[in-house]
């Protein structure tokens, strides 16, 4: 049986981890000024942290709304639009083992 108040405690933990996230995505995006792209390392360097945040998040974030909400994934995002290259699977499916773990 499903411990609702372990259920709750993760789900919150889960949603802090993703503003966390969110956050720094925001500050790093900021930090990306047009001075700094005249072959400055450091320019690049954060773009590449911003792309693997980004894709951390919504991985998770199409993992949390599955696991905890039983949202299909085609409400989670646009799947139409040609520009939607689907989530990687794989990742996904770790995060809801790990969760599933957890509970367990």
């Amino acid at each position: 049986m499903l411990d609702r108040k372990k259920f709750v405690e993760l789900k919150r933990e889960v949603k802090e981890t993703q503003r966390a996230r969110a956050r720094k995505i925001t500050i790093l995006k900021a930090a990306r000024k047009p001075s700094i792209y005249k072959s400055n390392t450091k320019f690049y360097d954060k773009l590449g942290r911003i792309e693997r945040l980004q894709y951390s998040y919504r991985q998770c974030h199409i993992a949390y709304c599955e696991f905890f909400n039983r949202t299909k994934y085609d409400k989670i995002e646009n799947t139409t639009s040609p520009w939607n290259i689907g989530p990687d699977e794989t990742v996904i499916d770790e995060y809801k083992m790990e969760w599933k773990e957890i509970l367990d």
